[in-house]
């Protein structure tokens, strides 16, 4: 898998979205548990950071057509 080979190449750090991170379950606290991805990636060292993307619409900037 990628994530054991950039970990065996030196990458230390892995930033995916906060989507890849997180999985519902019911019986987890809020409803939400680890990703199989972030257990995994934990596993062969890697740290996590994340991002996300938040917009209340359209830039002022972008002329919307």
């Amino acid at each position: 898998m990628y994530l054991t080979d950039a970990a065996n190449s030196g990458i230390q750090i892995v930033a995916p979205p906060m989507f890849m991170l997180v999985k519902h379950d019911e019986s987890a606290d809020f409803g939400m548990a680890e990703s199989d991805y972030a257990a995994f990636a934990k596993s062969v060292g890697l740290d996590i950071i994340t991002w996300t993307l938040e917009r209340t619409g359209p830039s002022p900037s972008v002329n919307v057509i």
